[in-house]
């Protein structure tokens, strides 16, 4: 592996190039606070099966940054630069991939609690009909007969998985003999295997994970226009 840096206008380029791979993550610098974020990935050539290889590349060097000593030459200072990766915005598949969960149209499809779709023949996907569910128990919602199943909600509102079971089922997981039972144990949690971000200290999925507004917006729109005509 070889590693090109190269700095334009306060953004810095590093390169990372393997023999078929190459990969680009840009930082910039802020000036005034010497401040250093990770603004965009670049993958050249076709999509990866993995971002393994190439998260952990960029974790790494999060975690050299975390606690690194340089010069701010805007304040003609030594400072002490910290690095973290605070917030994720993805869509669903990109989500499936790094943060290894399963994707939309898996039973456990939903990225933030333990509930379970229904497949549906008719329309060839999962859904779920269960979205009353995360009304608070007084809600009158909760008890109108307007949708689709005619009956009142009663069930509480689906519990996520914490830190502590989560690493635990991914480390299952992993142990798993063979694929086969790996799929298996995937559809019943909705989880896969470790991912390389679990290395850093502070990491929350569930707190750090944001839903996509855009594709939700999309989708919606798209819905409604189907419907009206």
């Amino acid at each position: 592996m070889a590693m090109q840096q190269t700095c334009q206008n306060g953004i810095v380029y590093l390169t990372f190039s393997y023999e078929y791979e190459c990969i680009t993550i840009l930082y910039c610098n802020v000036a005034p606070t010497a401040d250093v974020y990770p603004i965009r990935h670049m993958q050249n050539g076709s999509e990866p099966k993995s971002l393994e290889p190439y998260i952990d590349l960029l974790v790494d060097e999060i975690l050299k940054l975390s606690e690194f000593p340089t010069y701010n030459s805007y304040r003609k200072a030594p400072v002490k630069v910290k690095v973290a990766l605070l917030q994720f915005l993805c869509d669903i598949p990109a989500y499936s991939k790094l943060l290894h969960i399963s994707g939309h149209s898996g039973l456990r499809s939903c990225g933030y609690c333990k509930e379970t779709g229904i497949y549906c023949k008719h329309l060839s996907k999962t859904i779920h009909l269960s979205n009353r569910q995360f009304l608070p128990e007084n809600h009158p919602l909760r008890s109108s007969n307007r949708f689709s199943n005619g009956s009142v909600e009663l069930k509480q509102q689906p519990v996520t998985y914490t830190n502590e079971e989560e690493r635990h089922l991914r480390e299952i997981f992993d142990n798993k003999p063979n694929r086969n039972q790996q799929n298996n144990f995937q559809k019943a949690t909705g989880l896969k295997g470790k991912y390389s971000i679990m290395k850093l200290p502070y990491h929350d999925r569930n707190q750090q994970m944001q839903p996509d507004g855009m594709h939700t917006i999309a989708d919606f729109i798209s819905h409604v226009m189907d419907l009206i005509q």
